[in-house]
């Protein structure tokens, strides 16, 4: 694969797994609050981006990214 679709579908790999990622460090978890401490913060931002991670492996990798 070459050219510039090769380096889109990388792009939008990393924006899924960020905003996935994103989406359950804040929805599941409400780490994003002023009350959590730094320490809870770092602990479930490793969570969600290993949760993110699975979700999209297991979402994507059948297919990798072929839309």
């Amino acid at each position: 694969m070459t050219g510039i679709t090769f380096y889109l579908q990388i792009l939008f790999a990393l924006l899924i797994f960020w905003a996935t990622s994103t989406a359950i460090y804040m929805g599941v978890f409400h780490a994003h609050r002023a009350q959590v401490g730094l320490g809870r913060k770092h602990l479930c931002l490793a969570a969600s981006s290993l949760l993110s991670l699975i979700v999209c492996f297991l979402m994507y990798s059948w297919s990798y990214l072929s839309w």
